[in-house]
């Protein structure tokens, strides 16, 4: 076994020469994992405390990445909300310049918009592009950007 192999391994400089290699490495595991945060000051007097700290030890390394893991997710998502939100937001511009939409129904859109508008709605084409707008503006932003087309 490793440690056991060559005179002054680990296991006799512990002077643990005489532990069974499963209790060995289960020592060795307490200690690497006590020293990611430092040395342990307190050691388990038998195998079944070690056993216990290693567990602790590893449940709490588990609970702390998964906490991490789930604030980074949170993150990632409120990051892909804005920039969702500022894509729909320059798609709308885009198609009101497109369609040359008086400045004034542009103001009133962005207004509306800006204070009504639910988040979560996606805007895709015209339609739902515009859906999020009271029926009277829908109707007034489509008639003017149509409008070229009706006149012929």
């Amino acid at each position: 076994w490793i440690g056991q192999s060559a005179d002054g391994g680990w296991f006799s400089r512990v002077g643990e020469s005489d532990l069974d290699p499963i209790q060995g490495y289960v020592m060795a595991l307490h200690w690497s994992i006590t020293n990611f945060h430092g040395s342990m000051e307190v050691y388990p007097g038998n195998m079944t405390e070690r056993v216990f700290a290693v567990v602790v030890l590893i449940s709490g390394m588990i609970i702390f990445s998964t906490f991490v893991s789930v604030i980074t997710d949170m993150i990632l998502q409120v990051r892909q909300f804005r920039k969702k939100k500022n894509e729909q937001k320059q798609q709308l511009r885009g198609y009101l310049r497109r369609h040359n939409i008086s400045a004034h129904l542009t103001v009133g859109v962005k207004r509306y918009l800006e204070f009504h508008t639910d988040a979560e709605k996606a805007w895709v084409e015209d339609r739902e592009l515009l859906h999020a707008l009271p029926l009277n503006l829908q109707k007034s932003v489509l008639l003017e950007a149509r409008a070229p087309v009706m006149g012929g």
